[in-house]
């Protein structure tokens, strides 16, 4: 969530719903046991079996999928994605990787508290990943997916254009001058996606 400490508290906090239309167990065995399978390009290796590519998903084992190898893609702007590829949305969409955060309940100790929105970040400004924790207080406003679930964050040029066609978990909004973000579910996944405008403000 881009978050920048130093404004954050200006704005003007959520409601419960701003802007809004709302372990496999295997069993023991030497490491001389595990063997990776050689998988077909529309196939991907995990473990020892091989797993048909579902657009952005890993479906059923190869063996319940050989006599059906036409395998559900789920939308035209996932087709089968080898593992060099990057994603749709980096290829392209032209999106660019800004930050990845993830839900904690562990006390970090670089925290920073913001008391309007109910919780406490850290990490995004020091981690050369881009990675952020986020500690959401139990009445912290935003929805339970983005209080459970890690969200990757990209940067897009139009965000607008961006939000056509998905799914709208947060509205766009201004948390902060020169920024407007909004959040997409997909696949059950949050995302996040940014527009950067320095000469706008959050009243244009």
């Amino acid at each position: 969530m881009a978050l920048r400490v130093a404004k954050a508290e200006e704005a003007a906090p959520p409601s419960q719903s701003p802007n809004m239309s709302e372990g496999l167990h295997a069993p023991s065995m030497k490491p001389s046991d595990v063997r990776t399978p050689r998988c077909t390009n529309s196939f991907a290796a995990i473990g020892t079996a091989c797993y048909v590519r579902t657009g952005q998903r890993f479906g059923t084992p190869m063996s319940a999928t050989v006599s059906n190898k036409a395998a559900t893609i789920d939308s035209a702007k996932t087709p089968f994605r080898q593992d060099h590829e990057p994603p749709w949305a980096v290829a392209k969409a032209g999106w660019r990787y800004h930050h990845i955060g993830i839900p904690t309940q562990s006390v970090r100790p670089d925290e920073v508290y913001l008391p309007k929105l109910r919780l406490y970040v850290s990490g995004f400004e020091s981690s050369p990943f881009g990675i952020q924790w986020m500690r959401f207080e139990v009445d912290a406003p935003f929805p339970e997916i983005i209080k459970s679930v890690p969200h990757v964050a990209f940067e897009v040029d139009d965000l607008q254009a961006a939000l056509e066609g998905e799914q709208i978990l947060i509205r766009p909004n201004c948390p902060s001058e020169g920024v407007t973000v909004a959040m997409i579910v997909s696949d059950g996944a949050p995302v996040e996606l940014l527009e950067f405008k320095h000469n706008r403000n959050c009243a244009t």
